[in-house]
């Protein structure tokens, strides 16, 4: 499992302050709580998450959409 923190900090958390890489929960959780209680944001991603096939074409064809506005 590979898992992914971003930490966004400042006034409005709009600032990109780090990124961390972890192989497991915990150690994510330990890093999200002290960033937490410092103030910050944190986004989580699960970066081995794989679309489903037949979610793929949708996604696409939402992007081309979007790009067409």
């Amino acid at each position: 499992m590979a898992i992914q923190v971003d930490v966004w900090g400042g006034d409005l958390h709009q600032y990109h302050v780090s990124k961390h890489q972890f192989d497991d929960f915990e150690s994510a959780a330990k890093l999200m709580g002290e960033q937490i209680e410092a103030g910050n944001l944190c986004n989580v991603l699960h970066t081995d998450f794989i679309a489903p096939p037949e979610r793929i074409a949708e996604q696409e064809a939402e992007m081309l959409k979007q790009l067409k506005q």
